[in-house]
């Protein structure tokens, strides 16, 4: 049985309506905007503390985009799970709206930026993305159903994951009896 204690969770709308979603199935990766702020990769250097780099973050976002306290909060929260604790071998459930389906893949490369990708997708910030398996949304448990309901473009599903491994065939679901 494979090792996934390390593993963590996540969930990643691509996209409006998940315009994206057809391009991290076809070229294997998952991306996110926030264009305006540039290369962010200096959240990355472990020489400087976390309180710090958060302090520099909120800065940049509230220099760069017209939000309330609230929103600036919620972006820069996006951002530091996508740049800082997403990791290589995370599981990832990308939602496919337009074709009621779900990509379960894992996170198979480190966070990176170009301004240009030279192709159609207009998201800077980017990770590799292995594709392991494509689910009917009404085949999925429905706890983990409504959790990808999330309007937030990455979001934590650490509380879905024994669902998740159960779609992987990773460890299965006890299911209790009354």
């Amino acid at each position: 049985m494979e090792e996934t204690m390390s593993k963590r969770s996540w969930g990643i709308r691509l996209g409006e309506g998940g315009s994206y979603v057809p391009w991290a199935r076809r070229n294997g990766y998952v991306a996110i905007g926030w264009d305006k702020l540039g290369d962010i990769s200096w959240l990355l250097d472990s020489a400087t503390k976390e309180e710090e780099l958060w302090k520099k973050l909120r800065e940049r976002c509230k220099d760069v985009y017209v939000y309330s306290e609230a929103q600036n909060s919620i972006a820069c929260g996006i951002l530091w799970k996508f740049v800082k604790e997403m990791k290589q071998k995370d599981i990832v459930l990308v939602p496919d709206i337009q074709m009621r389906s779900v990509l379960v893949g894992e996170i198979s490369g480190d966070y990176e930026y170009k301004n240009d990708w030279k192709d159609d997708c207009k998201y800077t910030r980017r990770r590799k993305f292995k594709l392991l398996k494509e689910v009917n949304r009404d085949d999925l448990p429905q706890k983990l159903k409504s959790s990808l309901g999330s309007l937030q473009t990455v979001f934590n599903l650490d509380a879905r994951k024994g669902e998740i491994e159960n779609i992987l065939g990773i460890s299965p679901i006890e299911e209790v009896t009354l």
